[in-house]
């Protein structure tokens, strides 16, 4: 239960500060549990993108509604979606039914 505790804990943060950097060994750790994350019948339809570039994390302000913390933070992670269509999903399950040899 301590997971979900952890999980239940929220803390809104109004200013990073900008001298401190995530551990490498942390950051690889929300990766890796990004990539373990369950989806949609095996889809995948989301990916991460982790940004340290200070540059792009300043022209990122402007499109997260001015908010600071965007350039304040060492990484920011980026969550991206895709539209799944259908022929892309008939193709996906003859993929399966053809590696599985299933009906």
């Amino acid at each position: 239960m301590e997971i979900i505790d952890n999980l239940k804990w929220r803390y809104a943060v109004k200013q990073f500060d900008s001298t401190k950097k995530v551990d490498n060994d942390k950051l690889m750790t929300l990766v890796e549990a990004f990539n373990l994350t369950a989806t949609s019948y095996g889809l995948q339809p989301v990916k991460l993108m982790v940004v340290k570039d200070q540059a792009l994390k300043s022209m990122m302000v402007e499109k997260s509604y001015g908010q600071k913390q965007v350039e304040q933070a060492s990484h920011v992670l980026v969550f991206c979606t895709r539209k799944i269509g259908r022929d892309e999903i008939v193709t996906y399950f003859n993929t399966v039914k053809d590696v599985r040899g299933t009906a």
